[in-house]
């Protein structure tokens, strides 16, 4: 729970701030709600996950592998559904998203991958049903390198409004970029 907390602190003040001010009149109760919606994915994915990192000098790859088999007790994401699968932390720079298909979903289905503001940022339409052990297309997400995150983000992955179910693919994502010192920041 502490954890959550931590994640989600900025949301948690928003909401708290709004929905204060509503209480007096200052802003109508509706600007607070769909503030609290939005804090959380529908599923929490990040203790089932792989993940990894490797890191040279500032260079730092984070590594996580997504097997929807596992996600909401093998039933896996439906469409608009969405799942956090981990945090890139404070200081990341963004230069690219790999992903590599280990275990097609057997019809056709896409991936979008990004953050709570842009649900595609980072992978676009990422194709779940092609060659396995093969590089899979990221689209063209809004991310490009040298996008910069000051703070912890949590990042998601959603089945695209209308998509098939992702219940039995296994993707592996990697996350290329920098990481640069935050205490450094003035």
């Amino acid at each position: 729970m502490k954890a959550y907390f931590k994640t989600y602190k900025f949301q948690l003040i928003a909401v708290g701030v709004l929905v204060t001010a509503s209480l007096f009149g200052a802003v109508p109760l509706e600007a607070a709600v769909p503030l609290f919606v939005l804090a959380a994915a529908t599923f929490d994915i990040k203790n089932i996950v792989n993940q990894g990192r490797q890191q040279e000098s500032r260079r730092v790859e984070y590594h996580y592998t997504i097997d929807f088999t596992k996600i909401n007790a093998g039933a896996g994401l439906a469409a608009t559904q969405d799942a956090e699968f981990g945090i890139l932390p404070a200081g990341y720079v963004h230069e690219r998203l790999d992903a590599v298909l280990r275990t097609a979903e057997g019809e056709a289905s896409t991936l979008h991958v990004g953050v709570e503001a842009d649900p595609d940022g980072f992978g676009v339409a990422i194709p779940m049903n092609g060659t396995i052990n093969a590089k899979a297309a990221v689209g063209a997400p809004a991310f490009t390198g040298g996008e910069y995150f000051h703070v912890n983000t949590p990042i998601r992955a959603q089945t695209p409004a209308a998509a098939a179910t992702l219940n039995v693919g296994k993707i592996d994502l990697t996350f290329a970029g920098y990481q640069v010192d935050t205490t450094l920041e003035k």
